[in-house]
């Protein structure tokens, strides 16, 4: 009687460390891929969208340029290539995020701050999930993207 009690209570201890494991592993991993996702997607947005000033030519006065009245001159002058708004670009954003997330959870994606002019693009995760042992489990994971303005006048 004595070894079945010390049987079950090995299998129990047996038991309760192999669920710790798998609860430790799933909250590494789901984080983990929380982070990458997050980065991934933040750095492929700011590169697609991001507010560029890309050169072109246009036609000045001699009097704009100089301050004498003269003809027509072809200059090189800076402007904004805008594509989307910023709303836009948050939907895109979360879409791109809940579709490269493979989860059995809830997500939610917040997007604090969507600047493509500026360079600005800040957005938060929530996830809400189950651990192996039954309890209820929540990971943030919060990124903000400042790109360099190079070339600008």
């Amino acid at each position: 009687m004595k070894q079945i009690i010390l049987g079950l209570l090995g299998t129990a201890i047996v038991v309760y460390t192999i669920v710790s494991c798998l609860s430790v592993y799933s909250i590494s991993g789901r984080r983990n891929e929380m982070e990458n996702c997050l980065a991934s997607v933040l750095a492929q947005s700011m590169e697609e969208y991001f507010v560029r000033q890309v050169p072109m030519w246009a036609k000045k006065e001699a009097s704009e340029l100089t301050g004498e009245p003269g003809e027509e001159l072809w200059k090189v002058v800076y402007v904004k290539d805008r594509k989307y708004s910023d709303a836009q670009v948050e939907a895109f954003v979360k879409q791109d995020l809940i579709a490269q997330l493979r989860s059995d959870s809830k997500i939610t994606v917040s997007v604090r701050a969507c600047d493509m002019e500026k360079g600005i693009l800040s957005v938060g995760i929530t996830e809400k999930f189950y651990l192996p042992n039954g309890m209820e489990k929540t990971i943030r994971c919060d990124k903000t993207l400042v790109a360099e303005q190079e070339g600008m006048i």
